[in-house]
């Protein structure tokens, strides 16, 4: 990552903030009624009064645009703690690309070769929050990670 990205501030609000869980549904996957995000991948625990949260998530999309979404995430997500009142130990937010496959078959005569570049990188979030409300943060957290499409 370069210089420039690492001391980047963005102040301007992301332009996907339409609720991607609506168009990219995953199968089987079930959205919460009152955020409109699915809650799946995550994991959140409150320990006296220390909510430690995680999420993983894996999407498609240019991965230097996926990294600068979670910038923007992160940032969007620790000024929604702060206006709740709560206390931000950390967010952190990990990627990882996925690169390309291949699948070899051998079904008599000659192997068969069928390969794939693939664009999909999982999304890691990590946590540490104080003093909010762990069922809103359970949705701004699946918002957080149901916005990671580009």
């Amino acid at each position: 990552m370069s210089e420039n990205k690492k001391q980047s501030v963005h102040s301007h609000p992301h332009v996907h903030l339409y609720k991607h869980s609506q168009l990219h549904r995953r199968e089987g996957e079930v959205i919460c009624e009152l955020c409109g995000y699915s809650h799946d991948g995550m994991k959140i625990e409150e320990k006296a009064g220390v909510i430690d949260v995680a999420g993983v998530r894996i999407v498609e999309g240019d991965y230097d645009a996926l990294e600068e979404q979670a910038i923007t995430e992160m940032e969007m997500l620790t000024q929604w703690v702060e206006r709740q009142g709560g206390i931000v130990g950390h967010v952190k937010t990990y990627l990882e690309e996925r690169g390309s496959a291949s699948s070899l078959t051998l079904a008599g005569g000659q192997v068969q070769v069928e390969r794939t570049k693939e664009s999909r990188t999982n999304v890691i979030l990590s946590a540490v929050i104080l003093n909010v409300d762990v069922e809103k943060l359970r949705c701004r957290v699946a918002e957080f990670l149901g916005r990671m499409i580009i």
